[in-house]
Parts: structure tokens; C-alpha cells; sequence
């Protein structure tokens, strides 16, 4: 005989609720977070029972409503760990009471720091997209490193520095106050050049031209020449730190290994597929900027040059989710995944898993494969095999026609939020 089983959708606040499953012996928990949802949709891809359905995404990406990104049927739901497996985000997460539980594969990618090779410095930090890196860096201040004999401190002299060799690392600045860098903020940090620094300035009011950037750069882009000084004694800059990787908000793009200029840095991807732009007529990315919010890599960006086309991703960085095609109100864009890696797992279970991950996996027939387009014959059938990729469920179809029946009465997002709730809880 069955035990009892208890299943109930808990709204924890308005960007949280979790399905809960118990019994008696066991109690499963499956928590959704929708800051950390890109609105991809391999969850509801890969869910077995189909208990997943995608919210609407354009309109949330657009900023017209507030609402979860996803849409949970706790009537469905079993509460097992296929869509936290598929979800590089971190945005479900799959919890089990059991003492002993090993895990469900995962799609994870790998990432690897050389300490040998990282100096270590900001650039990794500061071009993270997720603020998945974190530097802990030591640098010591100037001034405990120059010691003058007498209170009086001076220098005459001249310093150069070479802006077509210097990479923006950060470490002189961190060690002498007469030296600033201008940062992009974190935000403006975007393609295709995902410039970080823009410039590096010295004040000579503040250089006593004792050497010690010229000591600290790595990558000999610093020239001091020093003429006259007072007394002093100069201590020799010792870096230290390490570079500490979140495991839980890295996606593993490979910007990072890209950018780092000491090739410290391996990146595996966790996908392998192809991103397929096309120059659909009413794509407007002049007024439509969804698939540039939408891109938790912020990949994607407007040619300079308009024979490249009305928008462009550096396909490099592309993880190949589908958050951007699922947010494009056109259908201009069509992502396709011909192979995942997964973390191993010793749980039985695991077999059956890794099928149903693996069922976000499309394009291996030649035919798909050639959406690679050159004729407006050949955008047609991509457009037509993008609906059919990316179709919605039966259940997500009847919830969105109806969401769209009230979508005109409902501009409070607080009423919206109710609607999407009370559809959750069936």
C-alpha cells in the first residue's frame, strides 16, 4: 500500500515559491527563485511529466508585468531532480530529506585556474557576467613600501605608460594613489568587446617617481625614469591572492578564459550548439532590446556595420540556452544543442536522468543543420522549425491564451502575480 503523499506549492515571497512533496518517510523540496531565471525553458524541455510550463517571458523582459518566468503545476510535479539538473542557473534547486543522497547528474561545464600562471589581478572580476569571480588580492600601498630618511618626500623625474601594452589589470592602482584607471561599470560591460577600462591616468602632483608600478606591472607597461629624490628606501611590491570561483552562478561562457591575458584560465562549456541570427524583417532592435536583456551573458549587440546584419551575438560566450529566442517577439532567433556534459552521479537513478536532460538536445539531423541561412526561401523554413523546437505544452498554451484574454485589465503587477499564483495552484 501507497503512503500518503502530501503535495502543496508554497508562495515564499514575489519572486520565490517551492512544491513541496512528503510522506511520511521522505519529504522532497523543489525551489524556484525567478531572479536567477533567464526564462530559457530547458526545464520545461526536459520535465517528464510535462509539469513545467514557460510564463511570459516577452512582456516580462519588456518590463509590462512582473511575473514568474516559469510556471509550476504542483498537481503534476513529482518533485524529482530532472529540471534542477538542466538549469545552469541555479534558479531550481532540488533538496531530499534522505541522509544519504548522491546527487543527480547535473549540466555543469568545468573551469580551471593556473596558479602558476594567474599574476593574480581584476581582469576576470571585472568581466564575469554573473559575478561568478571573485578576486582575494593583496597589494601593498606605496606608502608602506617608500621610506623616506626625512618627513620630507619628493621626486623629479618621468613616467610613460604604454596604453597599447597595458591591459587594465588594476594592481598599479591598487598600489599607488597617484595612478587611476577608468572603469566600465559592471552593467556597460558588454559585447562585442566587453571592454572593462577605457583609460589609465597619473597624477604627477602625487609621483615621487620611485618606480615601484614599473616593479608591480606584469606586463612591462610602465616606464619610470627618475632624476632626483629625497632620502629614501624602496621596498620591493610582493602580490598575493587567489581566484575563487562560485560554482553555484558560473555558466561556464569562457569570457573569462578569453580575456585573461596570461592564459591562467580553462573554460570546458557545459553546451555545444549553434546560434542561428536571422534578419527577419520586423526584428527592430532600435526599439526591441529583448534579447540583450534577456542573454545572462550579454552577448548579443547592434552591428556598427548594417552588412552584418540588425543584430548579432559573439556566439564564443553563447552558453545556448534559448533564453534570447524564447524573449524574441519576432522569432528572429533560433538556438539549437547538439551535446550536453553532465556531473557523474552514483545514484541509481541516474540513467533516467540523464534521458530526460538529454531531450534539450536537437540539430543533429543534417537537415536542421543547415539553417545556416542564404536565401529567404531558406529563413522561412528556419522561422517554421523554430516555432515547431519551441512549441509550448498543451497546459502552458491554455494558461497563456488566457493570461491573454486579461492581459489588457491587469497593469497591476501585484494582480498579476495573484492570477499567476492561483494558476500554479490549480
Amino acid at each position: 500500500m501507497s503512503p500518503d503523499i502530501e503535495k502543496n506549492l508554497e508562495v515564499i515571497d514575489e519572486n520565490k515559491y517551492r512544491v513541496v512533496w512528503k510522506t511520511q518517510f521522505l519529504t522532497k523540496t523543489l525551489l524556484f527563485d525567478n531572479n536567477k531565471c533567464t526564462g530559457c525553458g530547458m526545464c520545461a524541455k526536459a520535465c517528464p511529466l510535462e509539469a513545467i510550463s514557460i510564463g511570459p517571458v516577452q512582456e516580462i523582459i519588456e518590463g509590462k508585468i512582473e511575473a514568474p518566468k516559469i510556471l509550476v503545476d504542483a498537481d503534476k510535479c513529482v518533485v524529482c531532480p530532472v529540471c534542477s539538473s538542466v538549469c545552469m542557473f541555479g534558479a531550481l534547486t532540488y533538496t531530499v530529506s534522505a541522509e544519504f543522497y548522491p546527487g543527480a547528474p547535473r549540466i555543469r561545464g568545468s573551469i580551471r585556474i593556473d596558479e602558476n600562471e594567474c599574476v593574480p589581478c581584476r581582469i576576470c572580476e571585472k568581466v564575469c557576467p554573473l559575478d561568478a569571480i571573485k578576486i582575494e588580492l593583496e597589494v601593498p600601498k606605496k606608502e608602506d613600501l617608500v621610506i623616506y630618511e626625512k618627513e620630507e618626500a619628493w621626486g623629479k623625474g618621468e613616467i610613460i605608460i604604454d596604453k597599447e601594452k597595458c591591459v587594465y589589470c588594476g594592481l598599479c592602482e591598487e598600489l599607488c594613489q597617484a595612478i587611476k584607471i577608468i572603469w566600465v561599470e559592471k552593467n556597460e560591460v558588454k559585447a562585442p568587446s566587453y571592454r572593462y577600462a577605457v583609460d589609465i591616468l597619473v597624477d604627477e602632483e602625487k609621483c615621487d617617481y620611485c618606480g615601484l608600478c614599473e616593479d608591480i606591472c606584469p606586463y612591462d607597461a610602465i616606464q619610470v625614469k627618475c632624476e632626483e629624490h629625497a632620502p629614501r628606501k624602496v621596498l620591493k611590491p610582493i602580490v598575493k591572492g587567489k581566484v575563487i570561483v562560485e560554482d553555484e552562478k558560473c555558466v561556464y561562457c569562457g569570457l573569462c578564459a578569453d580575456k585573461c591575458p596570461k592564459n591562467a584560465i580553462t573554460v570546458e562549456k557545459p553546451v555545444l550548439g549553434e546560434l542561428i541570427v536571422l534578419d527577419v524583417e520586423k526584428c527592430d532592435p532600435s526599439g526591441c532590446k529583448n534579447c540583450q536583456l534577456a542573454c545572462p551573458v550579454r552577448a548579443f549587440y547592434v552591428p556598427k556595420d548594417k552588412s552584418e546584419g540588425k543584430i548579432r551575438a559573439v556566439e564564443d560566450y553563447c552558453v545556448y540556452c534559448g533564453a534570447c529566442a524564447n524573449a524574441c517577439p519576432v522569432d528572429a532567433i533560433i538556438v539549437k544543442r547538439f551535446d550536453v556534459e553532465t556531473t557523474p552521479s552514483s545514484a541509481p537513478w541516474s540513467i533516467a536522468v540523464n534521458e530526460h536532460v538529454n531531450k534539450v538536445l536537437e540539430g543533429f539531423l543534417e537537415e536542421k543543420r543547415e539553417a545556416r541561412i542564404t536565401s529567404i526561401h531558406k529563413k522561412e523554413v528556419a522561422v517554421e522549425e523554430r516555432i515547431e523546437v519551441w512549441s509550448e505544452p498543451p497546459a502552458a498554451r491554455a494558461l497563456r491564451e488566457k493570461l491573454e484574454k486579461t492581459l489588457e485589465k491587469l497593469r497591476d503587477p501585484a494582480e498579476y502575480k495573484k492570477l499567476l499564483f492561483k494558476a500554479l495552484k490549480g
